[in-house]
């Protein structure tokens, strides 16, 4: 298939220059000044070369010229002797045969033919350069990307609203996990459970930076696996771990830009479907040389540190799923290998986001008896989805305090006591296992000073802060995180 397109091609590029000598002898117009020798073989072909011999032969500006010059060459082929004037003559007399002829040529064949070969020649090129992908690294070989590519993503949450630690994998699976794809492209679209980081604005490159960016503003890493980097760098077995990714800086300030830059100048772009959520980033093909280029893709991964994450989660334990597609880049191929279902872009097989929910547990109080003499203090004490928490520190708000609390004073439901500590305004508690959710009251062994009873005489006293500390972690893991945080006591008398 790329023998029989780099064929027509020079056979296009021969005809496109001898239009253009036609117009040199004073018939007719020029059609492309760029091609003044004839191609002797496919070596000559490029990218750009191809591009544009496939929008000469297309334009219909050129289309008399062309068909004029297939007539000259038909007339020559049957009559050797006659000369490019005598030739010339032939095709515009009128009721011309071989211009007939040429017509239905050019119309039917040379036009759609290299439509064709212009439009997949990129894809044939890169198909033949893969294949000699080395078999040791990557033995199955290439496959299309319809029902052979997995798209997953993980996260870490430390509180709603923030910024959180975030890496999504895209990698070929199933028949083809030992192999690899051609894309052309692909998507990745994110659930409406996400926020922007607004911060990131901070750490925009500008578009004259893309094909050089400065390292120390890169808000993730990547790590692409491909046969070509195999080839290029032997003993890697494919895999380039430092790859980098950038918020690009666009006319819509609140639309950046993303760059996956893989070094040496190759850099892929992504944009972005709007502003808001659900949101698409599409990623074209890969710019070598300032040339967009297929890259034959193992897998693909992008992580994203807190500090410089785009995203923040609107849930501690549940994101939902980020959903892609991916299209290969020899798509157009497809019927040629009788494949009827590569017509576009194919859903990549995604599961829900893997999330740590690292949330801290919230809580809620209330202080009763205080003007009576008998303060009763109560919290309690929610997880935050898998988190579970094993000891909590109670800050006792101004005015309230305990010379020590005993057992008699304390009651505990969801969970079992393991020990409590009260002195002055802080008070202790720990539990015996890790729990999700536990309700404590103090009955007894709290004391509430005259400014405190004073104030619970007005008639809108102020809400009273209780500042509380817990040990918590997620399921499965030591308790080793804690946080301090403050809940406000808007129930008492």
């Amino acid at each position: 298939m790329l023998t029989a397109a780099d064929t027509g091609l020079v056979q296009a590029q021969n005809l496109i220059v001898g239009a253009n000598g036609l117009a040199a002898a004073g018939v007719g117009t020029a059609v492309d000044a760029n091609f003044t020798t004839a191609f002797t073989s496919a070596s000559s072909l490029t990218a750009a070369n191809v591009a544009e011999i496939g929008t000469d032969i297309a334009a219909s500006a050129n289309t008399g010229q062309l068909e004029l010059t297939t007539c000259v060459s038909i007339d020559q082929t049957s009559n050797p002797g006659d000369s490019t004037q005598t030739a010339v003559a032939n095709c515009e007399a009128a009721g011309s045969p071989e211009m007939a002829a040429a017509v239905t040529q050019f119309t039917t064949k040379t036009q759609p033919g290299i439509a064709s070969a212009a439009g997949s020649w990129g894809s044939l090129t890169s198909l033949v350069g893969v294949s000699s992908a080395d078999p040791t690294d990557f033995p199955g070989g290439l496959f299309t990307v319809d029902n052979d590519v997995s798209l997953s993503s993980t996260a870490t949450v430390t509180a709603k609203g923030k910024p959180i630690l975030y890496t999504t994998s895209i990698k070929v699976s199933g028949a083809a996990a030992t192999g690899f794809v051609l894309p052309s492209g692909f998507t990745l679209t994110f659930p409406n459970t996400f926020s922007v980081n607004t911060k990131l604005l901070a750490d925009e490159i500008q578009q004259s930076q893309v094909a050089n960016p400065p390292t120390a503003q890169a808000i993730g890493t990547a790590t692409v696996v491909s046969p070509e980097i195999a080839a290029l760098v032997p003993g890697s077995k494919g895999v380039d771990s430092t790859a980098t990714v950038y918020a690009v800086a666009t006319a819509n300030l609140t639309q950046p830009e993303f760059e996956l830059y893989l070094g040496q100048g190759i850099y892929a772009i992504g944009t972005l479907s709007g502003v808001s959520f659900p949101l698409t980033v599409t990623f074209g093909e890969p710019y070598v040389g300032g040339v967009q280029t297929a890259l034959p893709l193992s897998s693909i991964s992008m992580s994203f540190p807190v500090k410089s994450s785009p995203l923040q989660a609107l849930s501690c334990n549940n994101l939902g799923m980020l959903t892609g597609t991916m299209t290969d880049a020899a798509s157009a191929l497809a019927p040629a290998f009788a494949d009827t279902t590569d017509t576009g872009a194919s859903a990549m097989s995604a599961t829900a986001t893997k999330v740590t929910d690292l949330c801290a547990p919230t809580a809620a109080a209330s202080l009763r008896g205080v003007k009576t003499g008998h303060a009763t203090f109560r919290v309690r004490l929610v997880g935050n989805g898998g988190t579970r928490f094993t000891s909590e520190t109670l800050t006792l708000p101004s005015g309230v305090s305990t010379r020590g609390i005993k057992a008699k004073d304390v009651k505990v439901t969801g969970a079992r006591l393991r020990s409590i500590k009260g002195k002055g305004r802080t008070i202790v508690v720990n539990f015996r296992s890790k729990t999700k959710s536990a309700t404590i009251a103090i009955k007894g062994g709290l004391t509430a000073n005259r400014k405190l009873l004073k104030q619970l005489t007005k008639k809108k006293p102020k809400p009273f802060p209780i500042k509380y500390t817990v040990k918590y972690a997620p399921t499965g893991a030591k308790a080793a995180n804690s946080t301090v945080a403050t809940v406000t006591i808007k129930k008492f008398s």
